[in-house]
Formats: C-alpha cells, sequence, structure tokens
C-alpha cells in the first residue's frame, strides 16, 4: 500500500519528536556533571533527564513499528507520545492556570500535534488495514 503525505508526516514527527526527547535528556544529564552532584538541582535534572527520556525511547521503538508498517508500532507511539502528553499538561497546570509557564505550554503544543496527527483518519486506517482473505477458486 502506498504511503500518503499523512503517513510520512506522522512517521517524520515520530522520528524527530524522539530524536528531541532523547537529546533534551543527555542535555539535562550533562548539566548535571558539570554542576556536579552537590547541588541540590542536581536530583531535579536527573529525575526530568529519565521522565523526558523513557518516552523518548518508547517513541524511538514505536517509529520504527511506525516505518515498518506496524499496528505495534502505532500503538506504542501512541502509548508513549499521549503518556507524556499527560505529564505535561499536569506539570503546565500544577501551579494553577493563572501561572502558566509559557515554555511548558510549547513544549505541550508540540506533543499535541504529534499525537494527534497518529489519530488523523488517513493514518489511523493505515495501520489499522486488515488483512484481506485470499479469494479460493474452485
Amino acid at each position: 500500500m502506498k504511503r500518503s503525505g499523512w503517513i510520512r508526516f506522522a512517521v517524520i514527527m515520530q522520528l524527530l519528536y524522539a530524536l528531541f526527547l532523547l537529546a533534551f535528556s543527555v542535555y539535562l544529564l550533562a548539566l548535571t556533571f558539570v554542576w556536579g552532584f552537590r547541588f541540590e538541582r542536581a536530583t531535579g535534572l536527573i529525575l526530568a533527564a529519565a521522565i523526558l527520556g523513557a518516552p523518548g525511547l518508547v517513541g524511538l521503538v514505536g517509529w520504527l513499528g511506525l516505518r515498518r508498517e506496524k499496528l505495534w508500532g502505532w500503538s506504542v507511539a501512541i502509548f508513549g507520545d499521549l503518556g507524556l502528553l499527560a505529564i505535561l499538561i499536569y506539570s503546565m497546570i500544577d501551579d494553577g492556570l493563572r501561572n502558566i509557564d509559557w515554555d511548558m505550554a510549547g513544549m505541550t503544543l508540540v506533543s499535541a500535534i504529534v499525537s494527534l496527527g497518529l489519530f488523523v483518519p488517513a493514518v489511523r486506517k493505515f495501520y489499522w488495514r486488515t488483512i484481506q482473505p485470499a479469494q479460493l477458486s474452485s
């Protein structure tokens, strides 16, 4: 089956998103080593790196499945993306709706766009297609 532009968009966005999450986690870990483990912030950076790195790894595995046109890849990508989206939404509104961190809002918006890209009807139908049984000839 030929891939449409929506499917290519979803696969590329999933790859870029997973690589961004992994690169950002490595950056946070590098900051931890620069500051050293003496500071209280180092623990927070390690936790933030884990919170962003785990969905990054899940997203990368999902991307491999999307690239191979497998339903499990679509499911893994959705699971990872929606899980991180929920964490980001909670983190954004944790201090109250009057104290929204706009940097966090931007990251949440990017996460929502990547997640919604997998729910576009063309993409969803492509990965949820059923294999038609072959016609038996008499």
